[in-house]
């Protein structure tokens, strides 16, 4: 007989009873039997490895080739003007799409008229594709973007050659690099050569190397050409630069030129005011070219400056090779960059004037296996204020 106080149902101690200890044992052993056959069938990483993050498609860049930005820190904490940076563009034949740099009272400023990477990298992409326009206006439209470099054969007077169409900018590097230094870095592009012709690229046969040096004191660019076809080339090397000083009125900017030659079709006549102190007034447009650079004794090469008496500013160009003897001042009616392009000609190297001095038949360009260098050095130049709008014509 049931005792009144006992419960008709026996109470089950769980934790006494050994059953929690079983259902935890029983669970582990299927845990570890579940992962050795997952194991066995190579699933095991599947559960141990996080899934992949959703692959993400890097920016684009111009021509297919990553940009190469050369950079450095201000050295000077804003007590005088230097290059903070550049950025140059090996799918694009190696143009430079921005040249920036420090100065005092002004900050950061762009020395290049240019559009932005993004900008001209989906342009570049956009003009390509669309068939219906031709490469010569895909180069010519590009080249009005960035400041690219020029290389080209011509038998024509220097002054009658159409820049614009000798921009190669539509070429990619072969191989290109960078290097960076305690005060700026390097960069260099191998562009082989070509076996035709093509607008944007290079004449067929001629093989360039193009180098940037930076440092908070100088911008340096190098174009090296060789002649790898069997036919000697008129080869011309130059660099079309965008200069747009900032908060200036380029009618206000003056250039000097340490030439007293003009050259008009093929002619040589007087070129008065470049050579002064003072300059030569752009005015509203202005497109000439002047040969027979001189040099100062103790100057690396001939001097070409750029003078913005409003912000007292200016920008030097040093050409330092002997085979460039003559610059061309292109500022465009309707446009606000001005360009200071000088240029190497394979018709008047070191090598051509010595055969001219012995009696010798001069070679009429860049014989086969032979190469011809460009080189130019960029400086920036703190002017005296001057009181004023006078300029010299």
């Amino acid at each position: 007989m049931n005792s009144p106080n006992r419960s008709p149902f026996r109470k089950i101690d769980f934790a006494r009873s050994g059953l929690v200890t079983a259902l935890l044992l029983t669970v582990l052993f299927l845990g570890l039997t579940f992962l050795f056959k997952e194991r066995g069938r190579g699933h095991l990483h599947k559960l141990t490895t996080p899934a992949p993050l959703p692959h993400v498609a890097p920016p684009p860049q111009p021509g297919g080739k990553d940009a190469i930005n050369i950079a450095r820190l201000s050295m000077v904490n804003g007590s005088g003007p230097e290059f903070l940076s550049t950025t140059l563009m090996p799918g694009l034949g190696m143009s430079v799409l921005d040249l920036k740099a420090s100065l005092p009272l002004r900050g950061e400023v762009s020395l290049l008229q240019s559009v932005g990477l993004q900008e001209i990298t989906e342009d570049a992409a956009k003009r390509t594709a669309d068939h219906s326009i031709s490469a010569a206006d895909v180069s010519r439209a590009l080249a009005m973007e960035s400041s690219p470099l020029l290389v080209w054969s011509s038998r024509k007077a220097v002054d009658q050659d159409d820049l614009l169409a000798s921009a190669i900018n539509l070429q990619q590097a072969e191989t290109s690099e960078n290097h960076g230094m305690p005060d700026g870095g390097d960069a260099s592009a191998l562009f082989p050569a070509t076996q035709k012709s093509q607008p944007g690229a290079l004449p067929a046969g001629v093989e360039v190397r193009s180098s940037v040096l930076m440092s908070g004191r100088a911008f340096e660019l190098t174009i090296t050409a060789r002649n790898n076809s069997n036919d000697t080339l008129p080869i011309r090397l130059g660099w079309l630069p965008h200069f747009e000083l900032p908060g200036s009125d380029r009618s206000q900017l003056r250039v000097v030129i340490p030439s007293t030659e003009r050259l008009e079709h093929g002619s040589v006549s007087p070129a008065a005011g470049f050579t002064s102190r003072r300059g030569k007034s752009i005015g509203s447009s202005m497109d000439v070219t002047l040969t027979h650079l001189s040099r100062d004794f103790l100057s690396a090469g001939a001097e070409m400056d750029l003078l913005d008496p409003k912000s007292g500013y200016g920008i030097r160009i040093t050409a330092l090779n002997p085979n460039i003897r003559t610059v061309r001042v292109l500022a465009p009616a309707g446009q606000t960059w001005l360009a200071i392009v000088p240029i190497a000609d394979a018709t008047d190297t070191l090598a051509t004037r010595v055969a001219s001095a012995r009696g010798e038949q001069p070679a009429k360009g860049l014989a086969p296996g032979a190469t011809m260098q460009w080189k130019v050095r960029l400086e920036l130049m703190e002017l005296m204020k001057q009181s004023g709008n006078e300029v010299e014509e």
